[in-house]
């Protein structure tokens, strides 16, 4: 007799018969969590190199800073879309929820994040007229912690397109 396990699909729940042992990968389930993180490590680590060849520094500090091109923040949620759209279809629930958080996330890298660094640039140019018992008082905010339009469409671009290479070639 088959049993009815509840297995995590995609954005929701589903039923589904089960052979009695289990044992169930869905390797859909599993595209859909590797893809993004894959494309996520390949912005960062093209930034990584960049900044460090820029820098002539090779700290790990670069893999994970803020800014730059391309934005991961964008190459993540659009590979997520993406692969989201192949797997499930473009009319599918999760395509929706997944674009939505998409343009969520790509309006905040671009506008509300750039914004941040505007203002933290302010805030430094202040921090420096001061004298230096006075600066001690006061942290260095990151500038570079917002996107330019280049570097959301460098990050849409290699979200899209690299997301489409690894569905069908891994």
């Amino acid at each position: 007799m088959r049993q009815r396990a509840v297995l995590w699909h995609g954005c929701g729940y589903y039923a589904r018969g089960l052979p009695s042992d289990g044992k169930y990968v869905n390797p859909k389930n599993m595209q859909i969590v590797l893809i993004p993180l894959y494309v996520w490590i390949i912005a960062q680590g093209y930034k990584y190199f960049s900044r460090s060849a820029k820098q002539n520094n090779y700290d790990l500090r670069n893999f994970v800073g803020d800014g730059g091109m391309p934005s991961s923040h964008t190459a993540i949620v659009s590979s997520l879309t993406t692969v989201t759209a192949l797997a499930y279809g473009p009319a599918s629930g999760a395509f929706t929820i997944s674009l939505i958080f998409s343009l969520i996330i790509i309006h905040d890298a671009l506008n509300v994040r750039a914004i941040v660094g505007l203002h933290s640039h302010l805030l430094n140019y202040l921090r420096s007229k001061l004298s230096p018992e006075e600066q001690k008082r006061f942290y260095l905010s990151p500038e570079g912690v917002g996107h330019t339009l280049p570097e959301v469409i460098g990050g849409l671009a290699l979200g899209i397109f690299g997301t489409i290479v690894l569905y069908y070639f891994l």
